[in-house]
Protein backbone atom coordinates (compact mmCIF):
# COMPACT_ATOMS: atom_id res chain seq x y z
CA UNK A 1 0.00 0.00 0.00
CA UNK A 2 1.10 3.71 -0.85
CA UNK A 3 2.13 5.23 2.36
CA UNK A 4 2.88 9.40 3.13
CA UNK A 5 3.24 11.70 5.86
CA UNK A 6 1.46 14.66 5.72
CA UNK A 7 3.33 18.49 6.74
CA UNK A 8 1.17 20.52 8.80
CA UNK A 9 -0.05 22.86 5.94
CA UNK A 10 -1.60 19.52 4.60
CA UNK A 11 -3.83 19.09 7.44
CA UNK A 12 -6.32 21.75 5.46
CA UNK A 13 -10.07 22.72 6.04
CA UNK A 14 -10.01 25.11 2.76
CA UNK A 15 -11.18 23.73 -0.09
CA UNK A 16 -7.83 22.11 -2.16
CA UNK A 17 -8.86 19.99 -4.58
CA UNK A 18 -5.80 17.88 -4.22
CA UNK A 19 -5.88 17.68 -0.32
CA UNK A 20 -9.53 16.86 -0.60
CA UNK A 21 -8.66 13.75 -3.15
CA UNK A 22 -5.52 12.78 -0.81
CA UNK A 23 -7.68 12.79 2.44
CA UNK A 24 -10.84 10.59 0.71
CA UNK A 25 -8.09 8.18 -0.85
CA UNK A 26 -7.37 7.83 2.67
CA UNK A 27 -10.63 7.68 4.54
CA UNK A 28 -11.27 4.83 1.57
CA UNK A 29 -8.28 3.01 2.77
CA UNK A 30 -6.67 3.70 -1.12
CA UNK A 31 -3.84 5.16 0.78
CA UNK A 32 -1.97 5.39 4.23
CA UNK A 33 -1.65 8.95 5.73
CA UNK A 34 0.10 9.31 8.39
CA UNK A 35 1.46 12.53 10.36
CA UNK A 36 4.09 12.98 12.60
CA UNK A 37 3.95 13.94 16.26
CA UNK A 38 4.91 17.46 15.20
CA UNK A 39 1.60 18.60 13.00
CA UNK A 40 -0.36 18.77 16.42
CA UNK A 41 2.08 20.71 18.27
CA UNK A 42 2.68 23.34 15.11
CA UNK A 43 -1.39 23.31 14.66
CA UNK A 44 -1.90 23.83 18.42
CA UNK A 45 0.86 26.47 18.84
CA UNK A 46 0.02 29.83 20.07
CA UNK A 47 -3.90 30.58 20.72
CA UNK A 48 -6.56 28.28 19.86
CA UNK A 49 -8.77 29.71 17.45
CA UNK A 50 -12.20 28.01 15.85
CA UNK A 51 -9.64 27.18 11.99
CA UNK A 52 -7.23 25.35 14.58
CA UNK A 53 -9.57 23.44 16.80
CA UNK A 54 -11.08 21.97 12.65
CA UNK A 55 -7.81 21.53 11.86
CA UNK A 56 -6.77 19.15 15.17
CA UNK A 57 -10.10 17.41 14.02
CA UNK A 58 -9.06 16.73 10.89
CA UNK A 59 -5.50 15.17 12.03
CA UNK A 60 -7.32 13.33 14.48
CA UNK A 61 -8.10 11.06 11.36
CA UNK A 62 -4.64 10.13 10.48
CA UNK A 63 -2.48 8.00 12.95
CA UNK A 64 0.42 9.58 14.36
CA UNK A 65 4.81 8.75 13.66
CA UNK A 66 6.41 9.66 17.09
CA UNK A 67 9.79 11.00 16.63
CA UNK A 68 12.76 11.89 18.47
CA UNK A 69 12.34 13.91 21.95
CA UNK A 70 13.06 17.47 21.48
CA UNK A 71 13.15 19.88 24.26
CA UNK A 72 10.71 23.11 23.53
CA UNK A 73 9.31 20.86 20.99
CA UNK A 74 8.03 17.94 21.77
CA UNK A 75 4.32 17.09 23.67
CA UNK A 76 4.71 14.44 26.46
CA UNK A 77 3.64 11.12 25.64
CA UNK A 78 3.70 12.17 22.02
CA UNK A 79 7.75 11.32 21.41
CA UNK A 80 10.13 8.64 21.71
CA UNK A 81 13.17 9.09 23.71
CA UNK A 82 16.52 8.77 21.55
CA UNK A 83 18.62 9.99 19.29
CA UNK A 84 16.83 10.43 15.40
CA UNK A 85 19.07 8.04 13.98
CA UNK A 86 19.17 5.54 16.59
CA UNK A 87 15.30 5.59 16.56
CA UNK A 88 15.67 4.52 12.75
CA UNK A 89 17.83 1.67 13.42
CA UNK A 90 15.45 0.45 16.80
CA UNK A 91 12.78 0.77 14.09
CA UNK A 92 14.06 -1.01 11.17
CA UNK A 93 15.01 -3.83 13.50
CA UNK A 94 12.17 -4.35 14.87
CA UNK A 95 11.09 -5.82 11.36
CA UNK A 96 13.51 -8.12 11.59
CA UNK A 97 11.64 -11.50 13.45
CA UNK A 98 13.77 -11.58 17.15
CA UNK A 99 15.05 -14.49 18.92
CA UNK A 100 14.07 -14.41 22.62
CA UNK A 101 15.93 -16.05 24.99
CA UNK A 102 15.92 -16.08 28.65
CA UNK A 103 15.73 -12.30 30.64
CA UNK A 104 18.54 -12.08 33.34
CA UNK A 105 18.20 -9.93 36.17
CA UNK A 106 19.83 -6.37 35.40
CA UNK A 107 20.27 -6.96 31.58
CA UNK A 108 16.66 -5.49 30.41
CA UNK A 109 15.72 -2.78 28.33
CA UNK A 110 15.08 0.06 30.81
CA UNK A 111 17.17 2.50 30.11
CA UNK A 112 18.78 1.22 27.26
CA UNK A 113 18.08 4.70 25.20
CA UNK A 114 19.63 8.09 26.33
CA UNK A 115 19.11 11.73 25.45
CA UNK A 116 21.63 12.59 22.54
CA UNK A 117 23.72 10.33 20.40
CA UNK A 118 27.10 10.53 19.27
CA UNK A 119 26.11 10.78 15.69
CA UNK A 120 25.06 14.23 14.48
CA UNK A 121 20.89 13.90 14.16
CA UNK A 122 19.16 13.89 11.17
CA UNK A 123 17.55 17.00 12.25
CA UNK A 124 20.93 18.75 12.78
CA UNK A 125 21.57 17.32 8.76
CA UNK A 126 18.50 18.85 7.45
CA UNK A 127 18.89 22.31 9.31
CA UNK A 128 22.18 22.74 7.55
CA UNK A 129 21.10 21.50 4.48
CA UNK A 130 17.70 23.89 3.93
CA UNK A 131 18.50 26.56 6.16
CA UNK A 132 21.88 28.01 5.18
CA UNK A 133 20.65 30.75 7.69
CA UNK A 134 19.53 29.34 10.11
CA UNK A 135 21.82 31.14 12.86
CA UNK A 136 20.51 34.53 11.75
CA UNK A 137 16.83 33.83 11.82
CA UNK A 138 14.58 35.65 14.55
CA UNK A 139 13.31 33.07 16.99
CA UNK A 140 9.67 32.12 15.38
CA UNK A 141 11.16 31.74 11.88
CA UNK A 142 14.03 29.48 13.62
CA UNK A 143 11.23 27.20 15.54
CA UNK A 144 9.75 27.00 12.49
CA UNK A 145 12.53 25.51 10.60
CA UNK A 146 13.61 23.49 13.25
CA UNK A 147 9.84 21.99 13.07
CA UNK A 148 10.16 21.36 9.48
CA UNK A 149 12.96 19.40 10.20
CA UNK A 150 11.62 17.42 12.53
CA UNK A 151 9.02 16.35 10.47
CA UNK A 152 11.61 15.08 7.88
CA UNK A 153 13.35 13.66 10.71
CA UNK A 154 10.20 10.81 11.76
CA UNK A 155 9.39 10.20 8.21
CA UNK A 156 12.84 9.30 7.72
CA UNK A 157 12.48 6.88 10.94
CA UNK A 158 9.35 5.55 9.95
CA UNK A 159 10.17 5.16 6.14
CA UNK A 160 6.88 6.35 4.62
CA UNK A 161 6.49 6.46 0.71
CA UNK A 162 6.38 9.84 0.28
CA UNK A 163 6.02 13.70 2.11
CA UNK A 164 3.85 15.77 0.87
CA UNK A 165 4.06 19.23 1.29
CA UNK A 166 3.36 22.87 0.21
CA UNK A 167 6.69 24.15 1.61
CA UNK A 168 8.45 25.67 -0.68
CA UNK A 169 11.90 25.79 0.84
CA UNK A 170 11.20 21.35 1.41
CA UNK A 171 10.33 21.28 -2.23
CA UNK A 172 13.13 22.45 -3.68
CA UNK A 173 15.38 20.54 -1.62
CA UNK A 174 13.34 17.41 -3.10
CA UNK A 175 16.45 16.37 -5.18
CA UNK A 176 19.06 16.57 -2.61
CA UNK A 177 16.32 14.61 -0.11
CA UNK A 178 15.97 12.21 -2.48
CA UNK A 179 19.41 11.63 -3.80
CA UNK A 180 21.27 11.75 -0.13
CA UNK A 181 18.15 10.46 2.22
CA UNK A 182 15.47 8.23 -0.28
CA UNK A 183 13.24 10.85 1.27
CA UNK A 184 10.53 11.08 -1.96
CA UNK A 185 8.89 15.39 -1.14
CA UNK A 186 5.97 15.92 -3.61
CA UNK A 187 3.21 18.74 -3.65
CA UNK A 188 -0.61 17.77 -3.45
CA UNK A 189 -1.33 18.24 -7.00
CA UNK A 190 1.60 15.97 -8.45
CA UNK A 191 0.86 13.04 -5.74
CA UNK A 192 -2.57 12.75 -7.54
CA UNK A 193 -1.33 12.25 -10.76
CA UNK A 194 1.10 9.62 -10.07
CA UNK A 195 -0.30 6.60 -12.04
CA UNK A 196 -0.45 4.69 -9.11
CA UNK A 197 -2.69 7.28 -7.59
CA UNK A 198 -4.70 7.78 -10.87
CA UNK A 199 -5.86 4.50 -10.76
CA UNK A 200 -7.63 5.42 -7.41
CA UNK A 201 -9.47 8.22 -8.88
Amino acid sequence: MITATLDTGCINVKKHPSLDIIHKLHQDLKIMLYKTDTVDTEISYGNPNKKNKQRLEKSKLIPEDKGAITVGHSRVGHALVGSDKKLMRLFKSSKIKEDIGFGYFDNSRFGHMKFGDEDKSFVDEFKVLLFKDFNTMNNKNKRNAFRDCMHLSTHLIYGRGYFITLDKTILKAKEILKEKYGINVINPNDFVQLKEIKIFI
